[in-house]
């Protein structure tokens, strides 16, 4: 869920579904567990994000007449929106 809401406040929507997500944390730690380096399983893991997503205004740009994935285009600028505007993302923000 951070990794989509990261997504959507920077206008990026991720395509890639639930089984494949996992799919790539188990391999992401696997990896990580089979000692290959960090900047490998790093690499990994940023081409298949590149791979399996779309910026925001791509997917406006095709919704056309479609209703449905006009609705959705809406509701991600509103969650980014909120998402940029959440206290945390704010320099006032405390550190952990």
């Amino acid at each position: 869920m951070a990794l989509d809401l990261f997504l959507i406040a920077n206008e990026v929507v991720l395509l890639i579904n639930n089984a494949d997500i996992y799919a790539l944390a188990k391999d992401t730690a696997a990896g990580t567990a089979q000692g290959r380096r960090p900047q490998e399983v790093l690499a990994n893991v940023t081409t298949r994000i590149k791979a399996e997503s779309v910026p925001l205004e791509v997917l406006k740009k095709h919704s056309h007449a479609r209703v449905d994935l006009i609705e959705v285009c809406t509701h991600l600028e509103n969650k980014g929106m909120k998402v940029r505007a959440h206290y945390l993302n704010t320099p006032n923000a405390a550190s952990r």
